[in-house]
């Protein structure tokens, strides 16, 4: 035995010598207590481990292979029947590098790993596939094939808060996500006039599941200065699911930056919601606007504000968004309100508070709900 660990332990010096790789990882915990209108106290406690690697294939460091794993354990011990969920995940695997078709270079990634359309409000999940990027002449290209079948679906953005831990069977490490074909092309015009950017973006959503209910989506977007340190986006998509009906989602947004550490955004987001000539607007993927619930991007007017600060060692974000439902009259709902800070201890230690409320109407009361977390980060 003793020389069989001798072997294993001389020829991982051997390949260590001879491949410079890099490696690390971060430990996580997260210690929160939420408290709902009707005075339930829950606590959740949160624990991960995260390691990657990163490995040069050629010489010239071009084509590079990366790979992260996670484990994370979750305990809702109040109150009870307690909740314990193990999740072990390879979010990242994949292959990048460049080649080039003629004149053209072309950059690629093969694998898996996270994809976020030019809205990031559509899709925002880990994918198996494959991304090319290229320009030719004033014209940025991207095109993404993939797959999600393959993926974990516990951790899917917001898929144990809108499902919660009592609905993941005990010891489901890996539970195999919705089967999706996700298929990108996205023309980007980078300082078209006036340093001005204008972007185009087709996605195509194929469910493989038993529903097949796939979504078609056609996007638009504007962005770029207004003043030296006051920048706007403009994007609208609209969408389709069987063709006889369109939906819409537009996002206004503006940015200031009234000094170097300070990040002012003020921005409103329009779902539709079967008003006008417009039905339900779909996501493909779940999004956690808060912590504590879902609110889907659907039948909603969302009008927010936020403030970030930054320091060397300290960085604070404050948010604030207004829920609306549109689809007969415009009616308030709720206000969604979070805190977020973070200090760097030392270079490899990091620790956070965290506070999330939810302010619902009268009619709805039972969804206000607060919560607060202290978190720490440990890097090696």
């Amino acid at each position: 035995m003793k020389k069989k660990l001798s072997f294993f332990v001389f020829s991982f010096i051997l390949i260590s010598s001879a491949v410079a790789f890099e490696w690390g990882g971060t430990l996580k915990n997260d210690s929160r207590v939420s408290i709902n209108a009707e005075k339930l106290v829950v606590y959740n406690q949160t624990n991960s481990l995260n390691v990657w690697l990163s490995v040069p294939i050629t010489k010239d460091n071009v084509w590079n292979f990366y790979v992260e794993g996670n484990y994370k354990f979750l305990l809702k011990p109040v109150p009870k029947p307690v909740a314990i969920i193990n999740i072990l995940d390879i979010p990242l695997l994949k292959v990048s590098g460049q080649i080039n078709v003629g004149n053209v270079p072309l950059k690629l990634a093969v694998g898996r790993f996270k994809v976020t359309d030019f809205t990031s409000k559509i899709i925002n999940n880990t994918c198996d596939g494959v991304l090319a990027n290229s320009a030719i002449g004033f014209v940025n290209i991207d095109a993404y094939f993939g797959f999600t079948g393959l993926t974990n679906q516990l951790t899917s953005s917001g898929f144990l808060a809108k499902n919660g831990m009592l609905n993941v069977k005990n010891g489901n490490l890996y539970v195999l996500d919705n089967p999706i074909i996700p298929a990108i092309v996205k023309l980007s015009l980078p300082s078209i006039f006036a340093n001005q950017s204008i972007v185009f973006q087709g996605l195509v959503a194929i469910d493989c599941s038993e529903e097949k209910n796939s979504k078609y989506y056609a996007t638009v977007g504007l962005e770029g200065p207004l003043y030296s340190n006051l920048f706007y986006e403009l994007k609208t998509t609209i969408s389709t699911e069987s063709f006889n009906s369109i939906s819409n989602l537009s996002t206004i947004m503006l940015t200031w930056f009234p000094t170097r550490s300070i990040r002012l955004h003020f921005m409103t987001d329009y779902a539709s919601g079967g008003e006008l000539c417009f039905d339900n607007f779909r996501t493909v993927s779940s999004f956690s606007q808060s912590e504590l619930t879902i609110v889907e991007l659907s039948d909603a007017l969302i009008p927010s504000a936020g403030v970030s600060f930054s320091l060397k060692n300290f960085y604070a974000y404050f948010d604030v968004k207004g829920v609306f439902s549109i689809d007969d009259d415009l009616k308030f709902k709720y206000v969604i309100a979070k805190l977020n800070s973070n200090l760097n201890l030392f270079s490899d230690l990091q620790i956070g508070f965290d506070v999330n409320g939810i302010f619902a109407t009268s009619e709805k009361k039972s969804d206000t709900k607060f919560s607060f977390s202290l978190k720490g980060t440990f890097l090696f």
